[in-house]
């Protein structure tokens, strides 16, 4: 499979690539492209959040204790002690880490149900409602959040498949179909609970109408075709 460094240089690429063109087409500005390469980029490490000693578990684990502390600091009110916002950082750390990360370490297998088609809706999915319903981004961006995670999840599965063959050798590892595979075939009842999340989650997602008449409409298309030369070159 891929390297860290690998996954992370194709995911930031391909990600910026989608980013600044629709900051050319002047569908996003300059904030949200960064932010949208930002998650593109993460995008592309996540199906390796199942390999329990991964530098991708490493950082959203440290994501989730950063959002967690903050959360949890956010709900003090006023007049608490710096004794006390110490104690709170140190319990909810202790809890995130020596206790919740163990707990998804032990139901969790290397290139198992993070590393399919599935999971990269649900992930997605996820993304979608997270931004939209505890950030002020719109329902656009949101969308599009969803989207650049999903490109580079599904990058990420690519390059697993592709460095799976040996082309010196022309040969096929025992890893490959491993990696990007529709569902977890081992564990039936894991994908189906997931399936299940997944139609709950875009449920609650935000209206696609808009989106649909903004993203996918001709109008863009041609924005993002006439933004790619420069002026001289049309002429």
């Amino acid at each position: 499979m891929a390297n860290f460094k690998t996954h992370i240089q194709i995911s930031a690429i391909s990600s910026g690539v989608l980013s600044t063109s629709l900051l050319g087409a002047n569908i996003v500005n300059s904030t949200e492209a960064v932010l949208l390469w930002i998650v593109g980029t993460l995008g592309g490490v996540l199906p390796d959040v199942d390999s329990d000693n991964s530098t991708t578990l490493n950082i959203l684990f440290g994501i989730i204790t950063l959002l967690s502390i903050t959360a949890v600091l956010s709900q003090l009110g006023e007049g608490v002690s710096t004794l006390e916002i110490w104690v709170v950082i140190a319990l909810v750390y202790g809890f995130t880490n020596w206790f919740v990360r163990p707990i998804f370490e032990s139901y969790t297998v290397h290139r198992g149900i993070f590393h399919s088609l599935l999971s990269s809706v649900f992930i997605s999915a996820l993304s979608i409602v997270i931004a939209y319903e505890l950030t002020y981004l719109n329902a656009i961006m949101s969308w599009l959040m969803g989207l650049f995670i999903f490109i580079g999840y599904i990058t990420h599965l690519v390059l697993d498949e592709v460095y799976s063959v040996d082309f010196s050798n022309v040969r096929v590892k025992r890893s490959f179909g491993t990696a990007c595979k529709l569902y977890e075939y081992k564990n039936i009842k894991a994908s189906l609970l997931m399936l299940l999340l997944v139609g709950c989650i875009f449920l609650m997602a935000p209206n696609t109408q808009g989106v649909k008449s903004t993203l996918l409409s001709k109008h863009t298309f041609v924005k993002i075709k006439e933004s790619f030369l420069p002026l001289a070159l049309k002429s």
